[in-house]
C-alpha cells in the first residue's frame, strides 16, 4: 500500500505557503553523448553503414553511448536514476526522472533555490543540462512534462489539472 511520510511544518511556514506548488523540467543536454564508451569496449562500438552513392561500406567508431545500442537504455537509466537519487538524498529535491528529463515540484517559496541546487549538482558531478531558453524553463504554476501540461493553479484548493500539452490535440 505504500509508505506515509509525515513531519511537522516549520512554524515559519503557513500551510498555504507549503501547498503553493510550482513545477518545471530540467533536461540533460545530449544525454547519451555524455556517457563515453569504455576503452575496453571500443571494438564493440564500430558501426558499418552502406554508402549507396559509392556502393561501399563506411565504418564509424562511436565514442559515446549510442542510442539504439544493445542495453544502452538500461545503462543510461542507471545514471539518470543515480542523479535523481543524489538530488533527493543530498539536497532534498523532489524530482522524478524519465530518461534525460527531471521533473521538479516545489513550493513556490523554495523554487529558485531548488532550481539552482539541481543545476549545481548536475554540473558538480560532471554532467550538462540544456541551458537554452526553450529548455531551461523556470518554475511555474503550469508546466509541461512528457507531453502533459500540469496545472497547479488550484493546488491550494486541492485540485491539480492534467491535460494534453498545447498543440497536442491539433497535431
Amino acid at each position: 500500500l505504500g509508505r506515509v511520510w509525515s513531519g511537522e511544518l516549520h512554524e515559519g511556514w503557513s500551510l498555504e505557503e507549503w501547498a503553493d506548488l510550482v513545477g518545471r523540467v530540467a533536461d540533460l543536454k545530449g544525454a547519451y553523448k555524455q556517457l563515453p564508451i569504455h576503452p575496453d569496449h571500443a571494438c564493440f562500438s564500430v558501426i558499418a553503414v552502406l554508402c549507396p552513392e559509392q556502393g561501399s561500406v563506411k565504418l564509424f567508431e562511436g565514442i559515446s553511448l549510442m542510442f539504439g545500442q544493445t542495453a544502452a537504455v538500461y545503462a543510461f537509466l542507471r545514471f539518470s536514476r543515480a542523479i535523481a537519487t543524489l538530488a533527493a538524498k543530498l539536497l532534498n529535491i523532489l524530482t522524478v526522472e524519465f530518461f534525460d528529463d527531471f521533473t521538479q515540484v516545489e513550493p513556490l517559496k523554495t523554487a529558485d533555490s531548488s532550481q539552482q541546487s539541481l543545476e549545481w549538482l548536475i554540473k558538480l558531478i560532471g554532467w550538462e543540462l540544456s541551458m537554452e531558453e526553450k529548455k531551461r524553463q523556470p518554475f511555474n504554476k503550469k508546466f509541461v512534462s512528457l507531453g502533459i501540461e500540469i496545472d497547479f493553479e488550484q493546488i491550494v484548493a486541492g485540485w491539480v489539472t492534467l491535460r494534453n500539452k498545447p498543440g497536442r490535440l491539433e497535431a
